[in-house]
């Protein structure tokens, strides 16, 4: 039996905006609460002994943006603009479930990682901060997410835009 295009579309669109986005709050909650009850506040443990501090699984409360950018004066700004930034997300699905599919996912991963982290700020006051990678700061996978989200979205428009003239051309 074969499966309409338009069922096909529906569950790509849901996929990307609905279950990946659980999927990886999900994760990024279960692994902060793993974190915060196994290893001490300010402790580390090493991923992989050879590689050192380089690599290793932190427990740090970050009052600051993602990485530990803008300082601790930049939480309730980071606060306001996850609020914001999932109110826009949400206000737009049914557009953003209808277009490219690097959008759809762009947004999917914001979405995680917007919510992760407000999670975090509205319980806690802070986010936990769970990994170091090669990095002097600490992220998590809420950070991931929307690096992910950004880097999809930046090189989604990127590539479209450097379409369009190859488009033009034709016509």
């Amino acid at each position: 039996m074969q499966v309409s295009s338009r069922f096909k579309a529906v569950l790509q669109a849901k996929t990307a905006l609905i279950f990946t986005p659980l999927t990886l709050l999900l994760l990024d909650q279960l692994s902060k609460a793993w974190v915060r009850a196994t290893i001490p506040l300010g402790e580390s443990r090493l991923i992989i002994p050879a590689l050192g501090r380089s690599l290793r699984i932190v427990h740090i409360d970050n009052p600051a943006a993602a990485f530990g950018l803008l300082g601790e004066e930049g939480g309730t700004f980071i606060t306001i603009f996850g609020f914001v930034a999932i109110g826009l997300i949400l206000f737009f699905y049914p557009r953003i479930a209808a277009s490219e599919a690097y959008m759809r996912w762009a947004f999917g991963f914001l979405l995680a990682g917007f919510s992760g982290n407000l999670i975090d700020r509205l319980w806690q006051g802070y986010v936990t901060d769970i990994f170091v990678v090669l990095l002097p700061n600490a992220f998590n996978l809420a950070d991931l997410a929307n690096l992910t989200g950004f880097l999809v979205l930046l090189i989604g428009y990127m590539e479209e835009t450097s379409n369009e003239p190859a488009e033009q051309t034709k016509r």
